[in-house]
């Protein structure tokens, strides 16, 4: 193999070499191996010689150098998609069911954390999961419909203790994602994650998966 690395995943391959120049004859000799060898077509235009950097993307991460190596991120189009994902999972009306709708979300999560698990801790996502669960509240506020019955149930889940709230929350003439976010205070971490079963990448960090037999 000589000075230079190869990984493999599928059909997607990255070949580490020291310098440009190398890298370049590297791709050259792959090239025509490639194609007077094994009489296959090289996409020329996925294939390219760059520099490791911020802007390389191999399988959903990229990388870079710290004081201790290099080492894996998440991708910027990486976390992108998962935004998307759970934008559409996470529908504001819900048309599968709440209880569909969460084993749905449960289950892409659990795989999407195991992919990404290298680089993935508590915080990686923390601006994503304030999102996510403002959305789950909104869910939840959209499937109650009635005020009096969102109002019922947030004080049902404080077990009376948190009325004032629970009132000003349902009543008020906020729209619903509006209320999600003042919501928050009641319908908390805990709640939604542990008791409810809505699972989240820091649960998943510290090795707590849910089971799906939850019912809202």
């Amino acid at each position: 193999m000589g000075s230079w690395v190869s990984y493999r995943y599928a059909d997607d391959c990255m070949l580490f070499a020291k310098s440009e120049r190398a890298a370049r004859r590297i791709l050259e000799s792959t090239t025509r191996f490639i194609e007077k060898k094994l009489f296959l077509k090289a996409n020329l235009d996925k294939t390219s010689v760059g520099k490791l950097g911020y802007d390389t993307k191999f399988l959903g991460f990229e990388f870079r150098n710290t004081k201790d190596g290099w080492t894996t991120v998440l991708h910027k189009k990486s976390r992108k998609k998962f935004v998307e994902k759970m934008r559409t999972i996470l529908t504001r009306r819900c048309p599968k069911g709440i209880e569909k709708t969460r084993n749905t979300y449960n289950t892409f999560l659990r795989g999407w954390y195991q992919y990404f698990k290298p680089c993935i801790s508590k915080s990686t996502m923390k601006t994503e999961e304030q999102w996510i669960r403002r959305r789950i509240c909104q869910i939840l506020i959209v499937a109650w419909k009635r005020n009096y019955t969102c109002y019922k149930n947030l004080l049902g889940y404080t077990k009376g203790k948190q009325e004032e709230r629970c009132r000003m929350v349902a009543f008020s003439h906020l729209g619903k994602w509006a209320k999600a976010k003042h919501s928050n205070y009641i319908l908390t971490n805990k709640l939604l994650h542990r008791e409810l079963g809505w699972q989240c990448v820091a649960d998943l960090v510290e090795g707590y998966t849910v089971q799906d037999q939850y019912f809202v």
